[in-house]
């Protein structure tokens, strides 16, 4: 249901260029009142972002204290992406300064896990807390000071969330493995900051950064199979970057925005894309004595929505700075492979297991250098990328002629349940990008923006790999470092003087050599791992700006 909602936003955001009609070209005047700016009355819009989360359990009880020791306290990250509908009303306090409330509503996929629990050795009992956020929601106070068509704010107020908390373990003695589950509405704070401007015609875009932080609270339930009662307790925080597009009605709506200052000799472009990705993440581990027998292999599949938010900033000397920060909500479903091969095993084993609440964030911040001409620039660029890649895996069937791993199909029940949480996996990598970015106008109308990126280091930090059925491996941690590449181009048609609206694609490629070191040899395991990322996506994006010749400066003595 949530990725649903996640769907109708994106596809809400890229209809809504239908309010170009409404949008003027913008005027370089001087710098207007909150009034003028169209900074009073009510507004409603959508907003949409990515998040970054930690969940911290404590307070065992029952059967999960006796497990405890040494695992509690226990913390496991959470990743997702968010959108939904605002709706808010600001007063003018006089002169630039606004006050007003505002309210958010999102469908997220936030969700993660945390080991929390278990005996550590081979056929040891592991425990996993699971967490996840369905809905986010705030009501806030907001304080804004405007600069024209600028408004700086300040927010804070009340958070609201609807969650699953789970906690369960596999059995490797055979029987029922424990688990128990719940699904409550909990409430805590928001706090946050940011900066929306006015686009002209009513319309105003914001981007702003919100910390979420929710109480702390426990639960505890009857586990029918062990006919046992534990639980545990929860508390949540959160980081949101968050962006948004509004409709106001009230003074000053139909009033352009205005730069002020030196801001008035910048351009550039700043929207949204919302599109669909996908690609695949593979694991292969190599022997700790003979570097080329490769003794085992994991492959991710991932797919699912993307959202993104995109700018570019240029200056009247070539200089630009640009970025985006974007994420995917990974669709359920998709098959997870573990081979093990001989002779580190014999006979071959390969099973399968199904993926489930798997996230993507990414980011990419660049500074470069333009030369243009009549109708086209480009130039060279250097900047940053990230990507942290998070995926859970479901189950255990053998498709091939292993007897010992997992079950082979057919028979009941399973060895390992279909709602046995297996394999985790989460990879965060940090490169460096160098690359050439250019547009062309196509006609009056059209524009082609393409660029490629060499990335020529890309460290990548595995520490979170998680066995969830071997608790003498979990987390296994892993590092490498490698290289790869980014490409994107994009098709865009201008609505008006200011928006316009276009197709893309991208695709990145990324590997590196590493090492990992099982707790009982005392030698270095040789790994490599690679991911791929393929997107399509629309675009809504809008122009700011103009590059006026500056004036002489004349020096006086």
């Amino acid at each position: 249901m949530k990725k649903a909602m996640l769907c109708l936003l994106g596809s809400t955001l890229l209809s809504s260029s239908a309010f170009a009609a409404d949008v003027p070209s913008l005027n370089l005047r001087p710098a207007m009142d909150a009034e003028d700016a169209g900074w009073e009355g009510a507004y409603a819009g959508l907003n949409y972002g990515t998040a970054l989360g930690t969940t911290q359990w404590s307070n065992p009880t029952g059967d999960l204290l006796l497990a405890a020791t040494p695992r509690f306290p226990a913390s496991g990250s959470q990743v997702g992406i968010l959108g939904g509908l605002t709706i808010g009303y600001n007063f003018r306090l006089g002169g630039p300064w606004v006050v007003g409330v505002e309210g958010d509503i999102d469908a997220t996929s936030l969700s993660g896990a945390a080991v929390c629990g278990g005996v550590r050795g081979a056929g040891g009992v592991g425990w996993a807390c699971t967490s996840a956020q369905a809905t986010l929601a705030t009501l806030d106070a907001r304080l804004g000071y405007a600069l024209g068509g600028l408004l700086l704010f300040t927010k804070g107020g009340l958070a609201y969330a609807h969650e699953k908390l789970s906690i369960g373990a596999f059995n490797p003695y055979g029987g029922p493995n424990p688990s128990i589950s719940t699904a409550q509405d909990t409430v805590g704070y928001n706090a946050g900051g940011g900066v929306e401007y006015a686009l002209g015609g009513g319309w105003s875009a914001k981007a702003e950064y919100d910390y979420y932080g929710l109480r702390k609270r426990s639960f505890a339930a009857q586990d029918a199979g062990f006919a046992a009662t534990y639980g545990a307790s929860a508390r949540q925080t959160a980081s949101v970057a968050k962006f948004g597009l509004n409709r106001h009605w009230g003074a000053g709506e139909e009033s352009a925005g205005t730069t002020p200052g030196l801001l008035s000799y910048l351009s550039g472009e700043f929207g949204a894309r919302v599109g669909w990705g996908g690609g695949r993440y593979r694991y292969n581990l190599y022997d700790n004595v003979v570097a080329s027998q490769m003794n085992s292999r994991l492959t991710w599949p991932a797919s699912g929505v993307m959202t993104e938010t995109f700018g570019r900033v240029d200056t009247p000397l070539g200089v630009y700075l640009k970025g985006m920060i974007g994420g995917i909500a990974l669709a359920d479903g998709g098959t997870m492979r573990d081979e093990d091969f001989v002779p580190a095993l014999d006979p071959y084993s390969h099973t399968v297991s199904q993926t489930r609440g798997g996230s993507d964030v990414y980011g990419a911040f660049d500074l470069g250098y333009a030369f243009s001409g009549g109708g086209w620039r480009v130039g060279p660029f250097a900047g940053y990328s990230y990507l942290e890649d998070r995926q859970n895996a479901y189950g255990c069937t053998q498709v091939a002629s292993n007897p010992d791993m997992c079950s082979p199909p057919g028979v009941t029940p399973p060895m390992v349940a279909a709602n046995q949480l297996t394999l985790s996996r989460v990879d965060k990598w940090n490169a460096l990008r160098i690359g050439l970015a250019g547009d062309v106008k196509l006609g009056d109308r059209f524009k082609f923006a393409a660029e490629a990126a060499w990335l020529p280091y890309a460290n990548v930090d595995g520490s979170l790999d998680n066995h969830w059925l071997r608790p003498d491996i979990n987390p296994q941690a892993d590092r490498g470092h490698g290289s790869g590449y980014q490409l994107e181009a994009v098709l865009s048609y201008l609505i008006t003087d200011r928006v316009s609206a276009g197709v893309g694609g991208r695709y990145w490629s990324m590997s590196a050599d590493g090492s990992t070191r099982f707790p009982w040899v005392s030698t270095d395991s040789p790994t490599k791992v690679s991911v791929d990322r393929a997107m399509a996506f629309g675009q809504v994006s809008y122009a700011f700006g103009w590059r006026p010749a500056p004036e002489p400066v004349v020096a006086k003595f």
